[in-house]
């Protein structure tokens, strides 16, 4: 499910321009551009510590487009408000077009898509996805979200959790502050390792070690690392969550955190791995 804004023009804007246009703090663009070169394609903005999905922002033969992708969050509507109206303005564009309306005035654009119209979006949106994570259980599968710098995974015991609580103010409050508490770990104190991946099988890993506190992110693979000159152990993803048992806590469906090991407990933990490690020939082809 999606929302979507479109500004009628011609005229070209770049990156910066559109920046500069919005007096937002924090304003980050997920993909790796040159700022000065004029929109072209799709790319996504979010705030830092604040947005939990990026506002989709694209050219196109008439103009522009920004989309809300749901779930969204109000903060990430907000944004897109506001970049809706910035594009209008650089664009010298008087018109907007969106879902709710045909065409109307750039100048009505907040009483149109008001606060009434973010909770209504918000609420039909977040409870279609719970309802579809539900559903995808009974396949085996988990509904997984792009958030504004990594996934979510919703699962149907969290779902259900939550449309138990029959509140749609009560279950947008505590699904959002879980999925942004996974945007911004890092600011909790935790270490997200990076991710790397495997050239044809497309298979992500990532490596832990002694005295840090991590976010576990969901990777097929993660290397254990051990003292110095020693051979790192190799694990798939589920071995070692039920290594690390109640050391880990989860935050979504295949997520979570654990508090730092001392070397002592780690080299125990090294000794449990032993048992499950994977054979070497099994992680070829492994790149950043």
């Amino acid at each position: 499910m999606s929302f979507s804004f479109s500004i009628n023009s011609k005229k070209s804007i770049s990156y910066q321009d559109l920046l500069e246009a919005l007096p937002l703090p924090q304003l980050s663009i997920e993909e790796e551009l040159d700022r000065k070169l004029t929109i072209s394609g799709v790319f996504h903005l979010y705030i830092s510590g604040a947005s939990c999905r990026s506002v989709e922002v694209g050219n196109e033969s008439s103009g522009y487009r920004v989309r809300i992708n749901s779930p969204a969050s109000a903060e990430d509507h907000r944004l897109a408000l506001c970049v809706v109206e910035s594009l209008a303005l650089l664009a010298e564009s008087d018109s907007i077009q969106s879902e709710a309306k045909s065409e109307f005035q750039v100048k009505e654009l907040r009483l149109i898509h008001n606060d009434k119209w973010i909770n209504s979006e918000l609420d039909s949106g977040l409870r279609s996805t719970l309802l579809m994570a539900v559903h995808a259980s009974k396949n085996g599968s988990v509904c997984s979200i792009k958030g504004a710098k990594r996934e979510f995974h919703l699962g149907a015991e969290m779902a259900l959790r939550l449309l138990r609580l029959n509140h749609p103010e009560k279950i947008s409050r505590e699904f959002f502050q879980i999925f942004r508490l996974i945007q911004y770990i890092e600011t909790q104190g935790y270490v997200a390792p990076k991710i790397y991946v495997h050239r044809s099988t497309k298979r992500k890993m990532c490596a832990l070690g002694p005295g840090l506190s991590y976010f576990i992110p969901w990777v097929q693979h993660i290397a254990l690392i051990p003292g110095p000159g020693e051979e790192s152990i190799y694990l798939a993803h589920q071995d070692l969550l039920n290594i690390l048992g109640s050391r880990l806590k989860l935050l979504d469906e295949k997520q979570g955190v654990i508090e730092a090991i001392p070397e002592k407990e780690w080299k125990a933990l090294l000794l449990e791995a032993e048992k499950n490690k994977l054979n070497l020939a099994q992680l070829q082809g492994i790149s950043n």
